[in-house]
């Protein structure tokens, strides 16, 4: 058999591998999708399984279209919300659509076509759904810490620069409830040392409590609340 014979047997070998895992992690993705894990638990979810399928085969558009529809559930879930008045409950899903899909809507904003393939029709959706928050928050309580089907809560990116009361007490009310409910906790932080200030500050807060969690660079700082490890 000559060389190029063995190339063409290799290369399709390859080929027929990689199909077997996107399939595979299809599977799982649309597994999560059902069982309504969008973005968490990290690693085990449709977001990541979709996002990897894509890292395999740029352009299968089962991925593309799993993503999408995470997009659309969120913004339906947080004009649900809206709808029963829970302003924290629809800043907490438009928080998690910035964290994941603002890249790909600044790239359908602009024209272009995504790694999502998302369309100026998706804009459009989170436009309205952010107009619609913006027009709840002009009559807007206090963050309520204790509410736990709150997942993320938002830092104040000012006052977490000046460290001062504002961004402590409000780290001190999240340490207050992880103490109690066990959660693990993922910092946002804009960089290494923010992040680990935050940590620190929740462990302060708690001397009888060791908080438990990770620190990831992101652009809006947050803590989004996990179960316990």
């Amino acid at each position: 058999m000559c060389t190029g014979t063995f190339g063409v047997i290799a290369a399709n070998a390859e080929g027929a591998n990689t199909e077997v895992l996107v399939a595979r992690v299809l599977l799982k993705a649309d597994a999560a999708f059902s069982a309504k894990r969008y973005t968490q638990p990290q690693y085990n979810n449709a977001f990541d399984r979709y996002n990897a399928v894509l890292m395999i085969a740029p352009d299968n558009q089962h991925a593309k279209r799993g993503l999408q529809l995470i997009l659309q559930r969120y913004i339906a879930l947080a004009n649900d919300e809206l709808e029963f008045g829970s302003v924290h409950h629809a800043l907490t899903f438009l928080a998690i659509i910035d964290e994941n899909y603002s890249r790909e809507l600044a790239a359908a904003a602009s024209g272009r076509t995504g790694v999502f393939a998302l369309t100026a029709e998706h804009n459009r959706a989170v436009a309205a759904l952010r107009a619609r928050v913006a027009k709840h928050q002009k009559v807007q309580p206090p963050q309520d810490f204790n509410d736990l089907l709150i997942k993320v809560y938002a830092l104040d990116a000012s006052a977490l620069s000046a460290k001062n009361t504002k961004a402590r007490q409000a780290l001190e009310q999240i340490a207050a409830r992880v103490a109690n409910t066990d959660e693990a906790v993922l910092i946002h932080a804009r960089n290494d040392k923010e992040g680990r200030w935050i940590y620190q500050t929740l462990n302060s807060a708690t001397p009888t409590y060791r908080v438990r969690g990770d620190i990831r660079l992101a652009k809006k700082p947050a803590i989004h609340l996990l179960a316990p490890l």
